[in-house]
C-alpha cells in the first residue's frame, strides 16, 4: 500500500466512518481523528491543527495534492503477521497521519 492507494480507499463510496474524535498534541494544538472500515479492512487518519472535522474526501484531496510532502510511508506486518500500513503526509498546513490494519495486499 502507498499514500496514493490510501487516498483511493478514502474515495471509495463504500468506506464507512466508524468513529471520530478530537485530540490535543503535546503543543496543545487540537486535531481531528477518524476510524473507517471498508469490508473487513480497518483504516484511520488524524489531522493536526484543525478545529473542524475533516471528511475522508478532504483527506484524500490533501494527501494527493501536488504540493504534499510524504514524510513517512511504511507497510508492515503486525505481531500476528497481518499486513498494515502507516504514513505521515504534510499538506496544506496540516500533518495527516494515516494507518491501516488487517488489510488485503494485492499480489
Amino acid at each position: 500500500m502507498t499514500v496514493d492507494d490510501f487516498a483511493e480507499v478514502l474515495r471509495n463510496p463504500a468506506v464507512q466512518v466508524t468513529g471520530q474524535d478530537w485530540y490535543h498534541n503535546q503543543q496543545g494544538q487540537r486535531g481531528y481523528k477518524a476510524t473507517l472500515s471498508l469490508g473487513s479492512d480497518q483504516y484511520w487518519y488524524s489531522v493536526s491543527n484543525t478545529d473542524i472535522a475533516i471528511t475522508p474526501g478532504q483527506v484524500a484531496a490533501a494527501i494527493l495534492s501536488p504540493s504534499r510532502v510524504v514524510r513517512r510511508e511504511n507497510p508492515y506486518d503486525n505481531s500476528s503477521g497481518e499486513p498494515g500500513f502507516e504514513a505521515t503526509v504534510w499538506s496544506e498546513g496540516h500533518s495527516y497521519m494515516l494507518g491501516a490494519g488487517n488489510i488485503k495486499i494485492p499480489s
